[in-house]
């Protein structure tokens, strides 16, 4: 976690901050980068960034959960009606797609790359807001699944994020319009959603 000083910084100073690191990581790759390399982009001092931050890796988490949050405030909080789990991650595409050839590209680029898949239940507990994942608060449709525990829902959500990230990550690669991509992770959604096994079919050996 950031340091007191971190959180005792104006706004200003702090937002400054978070933009000019998520900038540096443009040039950046978080996995091979160093505090000293961070500090020469920021042009900031190596006692000045360890004032805020504890070290590389708080720095970055600060900078990804301060994009989380945006995320959650702009397509999650600030909803009238609660979503869908299907309709959240066709929201979650359309955020992070709308980076691709701008100033922030490669930070959320660097972010695919290196995202940790199993800290999205974090993300899914900021948006259900309870112990028990039945009694969400944001997210509708969940007890529709066929699945007993709050276990059992992060691991397919876990899929879900995974499928999102890489028609992200395609995206962003590949010279596909943001139309057709999403068009593919709908259908892959929807493969999920509804399965694929036919009716007949149903609990026998594939």
């Amino acid at each position: 976690m950031p340091t007191l000083a971190y959180n005792n910084l104006q706004e200003t100073k702090k937002q400054k901050l978070i933009e000019d690191g998520i900038l540096s990581f443009n040039s950046l790759k978080y996995r091979t980068t160093n505090v000293f390399e961070i500090t020469k982009t920021l042009g900031i001092t190596r006692t000045a960034f360890y004032y805020y931050f504890t070290d590389k890796d708080d720095f970055y988490e600060t900078l990804v959960n301060y994009k989380k949050e945006e995320f959650l405030k702009n397509h999650v909080y600030t909803q009238a009606d609660k979503l869908d789990i299907f309709e959240l991650l066709v929201k979650l595409f359309e955020y992070l797609s709308n980076y691709k050839a701008s100033s922030e590209e490669g930070f959320f680029l660097d972010l695919i790359y290196n995202i940790d898949y199993v800290k999205q239940n974090d993300l899914l507990d900021q948006i259900i807001k309870k112990d028990d994942i039945f009694e969400y608060t944001y997210i509708n449709g969940l007890e529709k699944f066929s699945m007993d525990t709050k276990e059992e829902v992060f691991e397919f959500v876990f899929l879900l994020f995974e499928i999102v990230f890489h028609s992200v990550l395609n995206y962003y690669l590949h010279n596909v319009s943001k139309d057709v991509a999403l068009h593919q992770l709908k259908k892959k959604l929807d493969y999920l959603k509804n399965g694929i096994i036919k009716e007949e079919y149903r609990g026998e050996n594939i």
